[in-house]
């Protein structure tokens, strides 16, 4: 903006002054015309009422005309044959030598002497030369540039306090902007977005603040994905420690002595069988995070039956009713809380209760205090940590359900009570379909 009031407003200043001097001066000009053909037609009665043509009679008629015309402003000057009469001298700029015949003028405009002069010929003897001082016309030009170089300085001041005005309404937002990135890419999170407003960098701004909400959801998703990690691995390390620590027991107490040679080797292979099957759990968690779930049509209690063929003793109940999920994943999670009933002591036969929109399985063991209920899905976490490793978990059974659960966009409910059982049901959310039959 600057840049076009510097080139605009001086250059159109100069030409609106600058016209107006010409304007000027041309009306200057055919008023002097005016002047002068009044003066050469008197000049001329003049000479003509002497009766003659001579030398004489140019001299009489140019001390009247001088009398009655001249004055500080206008000097007339005529020429008889071509030389001045009355002591008078032509100026430099005159020039006659075009004044061929009484039909031509010359006018000429010097803007060293700031002098207009015409020259006219009267006959073939007489020629009027008349000077006008237009030296006020140079004083006014003069004057009006130094008006238009004031109005333009005035201009140019306005100009640069609007412009910096303008461009601190324009880059205060954007340094809040700069700022707040630097902020996020510094990782400080201390953001300072302008207040809204309906244009363009109001709706840069309102980007900014959703992807800084953004930047910061994801970063939380991040501390919580790295926390659980850590949490995962140190729990990971703390439970193969014990076993671990048997193995290694055992092997040593078998070096020193033979003789409990089948006792240590049980314990031995029954550690390793828990550390096989942590390991298996671990790769099946794993795996759920990357891999996801094929979805097939198939029948709950022939899916129940199959999932309880591994089991005694556990009573299938229910109507039978058409599920859509991954069968192999939903198998192991019935598995994994029937595994879990029959581990909580219960009195009574494992129930396997069948729902149209998913399944329960209930047992009257130890049950779970409220507290023990927030953390049960938790990776490695135990209720009874000595009975637990007692059947060789790991705590991860729960988890894997949990997860299996998530995949099919259903809830796992737990509802227990101490030393009156639990019931863990498996409860769809969303009615799921096959790919194959699924538009979305």
């Amino acid at each position: 903006m600057l840049l076009l009031v510097v080139l605009i407003l001086p250059t159109s200043l100069y030409l609106m002054v600058t016209q107006s001097f010409d304007q000027t001066v041309s009306r200057t000009e055919q008023i002097s015309l005016r002047e002068e053909a009044a003066i050469a037609r008197a000049l001329i009665t003049e000479i003509k009422s002497n009766g003659q043509n001579t030398y004489t009679s140019a001299l009489t008629a140019a001390q009247t005309m001088q009398q009655r015309y001249g004055s500080q402003d206008i000097s007339l000057v005529l020429l008889y044959n071509q030389k001045p009469m009355l002591g008078a001298s032509l100026p430099k700029e005159a020039d006659i030598s075009g004044l061929t015949d009484t039909k031509t003028r010359s006018i000429y405009l010097s803007s060293n002497t700031q002098m207009l002069y015409i020259a006219h010929r009267l006959n073939e003897n007489v020629v009027l030369f008349i000077a006008s001082d237009v030296s006020a016309l140079y004083r006014d030009h003069e004057q009006q540039l130094t008006y238009a170089a004031i109005v333009c300085s005035i201009g140019l001041l306005l100009a640069v306090v609007i412009a910096t005005l303008i461009a601190g309404g324009v880059t205060k937002p954007l340094r809040s902007l700069v700022y707040s990135a630097n902020a996020l890419r510094d990782g400080n999170g201390t953001i300072n977005l302008p207040k809204p407003r309906n244009d363009e960098i109001g709706a840069l701004a309102s980007a900014f603040g959703a992807m800084a909400e953004a930047v910061d959801k994801r970063e939380q998703e991040l501390a919580d994905q790295t926390e659980k990690k850590q949490e995962l691995i140190d729990a990971l390390a703390h439970e193969m420690r014990t076993p671990l620590t048997s193995i290694v027991g055992a092997a040593r107490l078998i070096q020193k002595n033979p003789e409990h040679t089948g006792k240590m080797s049980d314990m031995i292979v029954r550690e390793a069988m828990r550390l096989s099957t942590m390991d298996n759990d671990l790769m099946r968690l794993t795996q759920m995070n990357h891999e996801q779930p094929v979805y097939t049509c198939f029948s709950s209690k022939e899916m129940a039956k199959e999932a309880a063929t591994v089991y005694d003793d556990v009573l299938i109940s229910g109507d039978d009713g058409e599920f859509v999920g991954d069968r192999d994943l939903l198998i192991q999670l019935l598995r994994n809380l029937i595994n879990n009933a029959i581990r909580s002591d219960t009195k009574q036969l494992v129930q396997v209760i069948l729902h149209p929109d998913g399944f329960s399985v209930t047992d009257n063991g130890r049950g779970m205090t409220e507290d023990q209920i927030a953390h049960a899905l938790e990776p490695f976490w135990k209720a009874d940590k000595a009975r637990t490793r007692k059947h060789g978990g790991a705590g991860l059974g729960l988890s894997l359900c949990a997860k299996i659960a998530e995949l099919h966009q259903a809830d796992l409910l737990i509802d227990s009570k101490p030393d009156r059982g639990t019931t863990v049901r498996l409860q769809f959310t969303t009615q799921l379909q096959p790919v194959e039959d699924s538009e979305t």
